[in-house]
């Protein structure tokens, strides 16, 4: 993979949710042992996607 993760002094993040619409796609990288593995096999640095959906203005994040 030749991937090298570089740890960040910032552990959250305040974005303002209106900027986010349907169809925004968000990668997801967890080091939780399986999350390795899927992007080992896939050759992905995510090992996780998501996608956001508004219904009636609230918003939703639906992961595969």
């Amino acid at each position: 993979m030749n991937i090298s993760f570089v740890e960040r002094d910032i552990k959250t993040y305040d974005y303002d949710e209106s900027n986010i619409q349907s169809g925004d796609f968000l990668a997801i990288t967890r080091l939780d042992g399986i999350d390795p593995i899927i992007m080992y096999g896939s050759g992905s640095h995510a090992g996780h996607s998501t996608m956001a959906l508004r219904f009636d203005g609230e918003l939703y994040v639906i992961e595969s």
